[in-house]
């Protein structure tokens, strides 16, 4: 069997898989950025994405890095949060292209129903597609999240409005609630929301 490679924590300093934590990769100036799709040059460090983890991130990324990070702890949650929803349209994007999105409640409450998919993501602001039994079913598994407006959501997907979508690749999905998880934890949502919602992911 191959082994997985592991990595550790520069903030709690506990080693597990790549998937479960943020690259971030320092410039000649000192500057971090995150790496959320693990392909920037450079050294890279690795960080829980929870707040116990990321309250401290200056101070950890100088520690593990041996040198000095010049990026605020402000400036590196708001640099996350930026790259995140950046990867959330990327990854609808990829998944309009692949036809592996389903859109609209009718449509989206059928499939849901036929077992088709399971995995749904709601505009903040669809109040109709929030009360749908289907979205309360999802919400109750751990299996939806809220992200971007109906005009955002119909601007990526070729629509005028999107008030919900569906999933149909486990693997998008989990890609997309990780990226969606990120986003509100660097946004400074509640900690306790957020922490569930990227739990969900990683389990």
């Amino acid at each position: 069997m191959k082994s997985v490679p592991r990595r550790t924590c520069a903030a709690c300093r506990r080693e597990v898989e790549p998937a479960e934590l943020i690259r971030w990769v320092k410039d000649d100036e000192g500057a971090v950025v995150p790496d959320l799709s693990g392909r920037s040059f450079g050294r890279g460090a690795w960080v829980h994405p929870t707040m116990d983890c990321l309250a401290h991130l200056k101070k950890s990324l100088s520690r593990s890095f041996k040198a000095p990070v010049t990026t605020s702890d402000e400036e590196a949650l708001s640099l996350l949060n930026q790259a995140a929803n950046h990867r959330v349209k990327q990854l609808l994007a990829t998944g309009r292209r692949q036809n592996l999105l389903i859109f609209g409640v009718d449509s989206v409450e059928a499939a849901y129903r036929e077992g088709k998919v399971g995995y749904l993501v709601v505009a903040v602001d669809a109040k109709s597609a929030a009360k749908s039994s289907c979205v309360a079913d999802a919400v109750g598994k751990g299996k939806a999240a809220a992200w971007g407006t109906r005009a955002t959501l119909g601007q990526l997907l070729g629509r005028p409005e999107v008030g919900i979508l569906a999933v149909r690749d486990r693997g998008l999905a989990r890609s997309l609630f990780g990226a969606i998880a990120m986003a509100l934890l660097a946004g400074k949502r509640p900690v306790e929301a957020s922490e569930q919602v990227v739990s969900k992911f990683f389990e």
